[in-house]
């Protein structure tokens, strides 16, 4: 297992046949339309993630973070 942080690389080494990923459907879909590459989606459904937010305690943010948090927490996919 290799971690690459540009996903350019990670696609050429997947087109090339020296493995797989796993990437977000809007990531991979400009790669896709080639038709070198194929994407299956992971299971029925597909797959989902929980993300969270971190902030230090005790140090003060711009109030548009509390916004957008708020926005995160009624967000239901």
């Amino acid at each position: 297992m290799t971690k690459l942080q540009l996903t350019e690389a990670v696609m050429e080494l997947v087109k090339t046949g020296y493995g797989i990923t796993v990437l977000a459907r809007w990531l991979a879909a400009p790669y896709l339309g080639s038709g070198r590459l194929v994407g299956i989606p992971l299971g029925k459904d597909g797959f989902r993630r929980e993300w969270f937010a971190a902030i230090r305690k005790g140090v003060d943010w711009p109030v548009y973070l509390d916004h957008f948090i708020e926005h995160l927490g009624r967000y239901q996919p």
